[in-house]
């Protein structure tokens, strides 16, 4: 009887390693996608992570784009400003330097070239200089004006000030 059941306990636990050995390669392989989607997971984050610079610099650039897209309408506060007299682009950066304190020159003057080309867009419009009080319009097309006000504001290293340049009108 001792032979009896230490052979069926021998059988047991040999049926028992058997079944263990069978189990495993299924139970790896129900491991393998949790193991799998935890990888991915963590590279998903990682990215967003390492990424989140870039987004956020997307973020700034979309907030710029919003503050100047008005500006582009015919009802546009500069745009309506040239209806009164000419307007200078001097003060548009001055509005844009109270508006947004803590940025550089580079900012500010690209978005008063995306202004200046917004303006220049209505055909309406026309920009020159001041002398003195008389308005002398700029003996070039609109693109032209718009090239130049860019060439220029982009290499200035100081925040432009002259209100006697880059002066804007209604025809």
């Amino acid at each position: 009887m001792k032979r009896a059941s230490a052979a069926a306990t021998a059988e047991s636990t040999t049926a028992r390693t058997q079944s263990t050995i069978l189990l495993m390669p299924d139970e790896r392989k129900s491991k393998f996608p949790i193991a799998f989607a935890v990888v991915l997971v963590v590279c998903f984050f990682g990215v967003l992570v390492w990424s989140g610079g870039w987004l956020w610099a997307g973020f700034q650039a979309e907030q710029i784009q919003r503050a100047i897209l008005p500006e582009r309408k015919p009802e546009g506060n500069v745009y309506d400003a040239t209806a009164k007299g000419p307007v200078s682009l001097a003060n548009f950066v001055r509005e844009l330097r109270v508006a947004w304190p803590g940025e550089n020159v580079a900012t500010v003057h690209a978005a008063a070239c995306e202004l200046a080309t917004g303006l220049l867009h209505h055909g309406d419009i026309e920009v020159g200089s001041l002398e003195g009080k008389t308005f002398v319009p700029w003996s070039m097309s609109r693109w032209e004006a718009a090239r130049k006000i860019d060439t220029e504001l982009k290499s200035m290293h100081d925040f432009l000030q002259d209100e006697n340049r880059y002066v804007f009108r209604r025809k």
